[in-house]
């Protein structure tokens, strides 16, 4: 599903060729150049509905973001 099309993202150490930080909106208005793709978004229970929250606000389908419920 997702193939090379993802991004690693490191919050607990750093090295070298990886972000590292937390995802934030900041970072996606800075990552995410077409909003019309789909999105797969996982982790806890609220990060999930803030990034949901984040991405619908950049104009992402909620179509087309998965994410586990």
């Amino acid at each position: 599903m997702l193939k090379n099309e993802f991004i690693n993202i490191l919050t607990k150490e750093r090295k070298q060729g990886y972000y590292f930080g937390r995802i934030d909106e900041e970072y996606l208005k800075m990552e995410i150049v077409d909003v019309k793709r789909n999105f797969y978004v996982c982790g806890p229970d609220e990060f999930v509905k803030s990034i949901n929250s984040i991405l619908e606000r950049m104009g992402a389908s909620t179509d087309l973001i998965v994410f586990e419920k």
